[in-house]
């Protein structure tokens, strides 16, 4: 895809996430041209609107989120409204669901950008 230059994500296990070859330890944020390994919410469990800013610069067709193993992340009923309202399709999973969606979406030709927590 043209634009798109993020490969499949290459597996998953608790703590740990691979793109591309290049293996992160850490939660990740993929956007189309880059993994940005400095994501992080910045209110430890909640996903809030300001930690998801780039992702309007990236007008992707869906924004994947993976919840961690147990779901412990939550997305807020603000940055849910957020998303509604710029009409941004999303989808939050445990983490290993949404990696299987990230990549079927990709494979799918869809331009899709995830945030990862990959721990709990």
């Amino acid at each position: 895809m043209i634009g798109f230059l993020i490969s499949l994500i290459d597996s998953y296990s608790y703590g740990k996430i691979s793109v591309d070859g290049v293996q992160y330890p850490r939660d990740i944020f993929i956007l189309p041209a880059k993994v940005k390994t400095d994501w992080f919410s910045r209110k430890g469990h909640e996903l809030a609107v300001k930690d998801l800013t780039e992702i309007l610069q990236e007008k992707p067709d869906l924004f994947v989120v993976g919840v961690g193993m147990e779901k412990h992340m939550k997305i807020l009923g603000e940055t849910q409204k957020w998303l509604d309202e710029l009409g941004i399709k999303y989808v939050a999973a445990r983490t290993d669901e949404a990696v299987e969606i990230f990549n079927k979406s990709l494979k799918e030709g869809k331009r899709v950008v995830g945030a990862f927590h990959i721990f709990c």
